[in-house]
């Protein structure tokens, strides 16, 4: 970049970039409804900005952690039930996810609309996630109430965070596979195993689910010990 671009700041081209960013994020969040106002984020992590969102990996631990402090239960219990999680990630795609970071020179336009769209769709799934399973290991007929209607939701919200790839960072992904291009394929087998990942969300629950609602029937938390 030259001294030029140091002086005189944002060129038209950063304001189109990040314009174009700005409403691509907003039709993301369109999507599903949300009236979330969209912010914008600055700032650089010291060791590069990840690609994917790291957020990921503890998806699936906060929606039991969720649905426990709903339904009752203790920490063991969720340590016990993270076990019983059935997540499409092989530990390399957990470490391609945890360091796969861009770097941006000093004074080079990076902004980030991603992580406010990932982080709302991250809250709507979840919901409905902690919604869904708390009807389904429900005892009662009651409590399965609009079960279907649920159901729907958590597939729709995840089959749009598929569609429009919310869990990725554009600009960190462009620069990425820029300076990767060797390594496309480490991108691309993230980027598989992460539509897997969210199109069979609700099959990934469905042993720790019947658990709980064994626990729900017997009121008994530590009926799974031996």
């Amino acid at each position: 970049m030259s001294l030029l671009c140091f002086l005189t700041g944002p060129t038209s081209a950063d304001h189109l970039k990040e314009s174009q960013l700005k409403d691509d994020a907003q039709k993301k969040l369109d999507a599903i409804g949300s009236r979330r106002k969209l912010s914008a984020s600055y700032n650089r992590a010291n060791r590069g900005q990840h690609v994917f969102n790291n957020g990921i990996l503890g998806f699936h631990r906060s929606v039991l952690q969720d649905l426990l402090t709903d339904v009752g239960g203790y920490d063991e219990q969720l340590e016990n039930l993270v076990q019983d999680l059935m997540i499409p990630l092989s530990q390399s795609q957990q470490h391609s996810i945890s360091t796969m970071v861009a770097h941006f020179r000093e004074g080079e336009l990076y902004v980030d609309y991603n992580a406010d769209v990932f982080g709302e769709y991250v809250r709507e799934l979840r919901k409905a996630l902690v919604a869904y399973l708390k009807a389904e290991t429900s005892v009662n007929k009651n409590g399965r109430y609009g079960i279907q209607k649920i159901r729907q939701r958590v597939k729709f919200i995840a089959d749009q965070m598929v569609n429009n790839e919310v869990y990725v960072d554009p600009m960190a992904r462009d620069r990425w596979l820029e300076q990767n291009q060797n390594n496309r394929e480490e991108y691309n087998a993230v980027k598989r195993a992460l539509k897997e990942f969210f199109q069979n969300i609700l099959q990934a629950f469905q042993k720790a689910s019947d658990k709980i609602r064994v626990f729900r029937r017997t009121n008994n938390w530590r009926s799974d010990r031996k």
